[in-house]
């Protein structure tokens, strides 16, 4: 299931007709590594819960991947990554 996630969301970030850009937040057991390659989140880099299958490409839209260990973390979570979204609209 990595493999087939990784090579979706590397198929969308890399096709010229869509141009997407990932978001993503991973909540309590989530795959670190996983949500990191989807978004294509130059920040989890040499993170500790990031395993040496995270990596970054500069020549695709870079994404944002935040992660909540709680429930009461996953507002500010989801305003971190609205803050985000609104400072590239604009």
């Amino acid at each position: 299931a990595f493999n087939a996630v990784d090579d979706a969301a590397h198929r969308f970030r890399t096709n010229a007709t869509i141009g997407v850009t990932f978001y993503a937040v991973g909540f309590n057991t989530a795959d670190t590594t996983l949500m990191q390659r989807v978004a294509n989140d130059p920040g989890w880099i040499g993170n500790p819960s990031c395993t040496a299958q995270c990596q970054y490409d500069s020549t695709q839209p870079t994404g944002k991947y935040v992660y909540a260990s709680s429930t009461s973390a996953l507002s500010g979570a989801f305003q971190s990554l609205a803050s985000q979204i609104l400072r590239l609209a604009q």
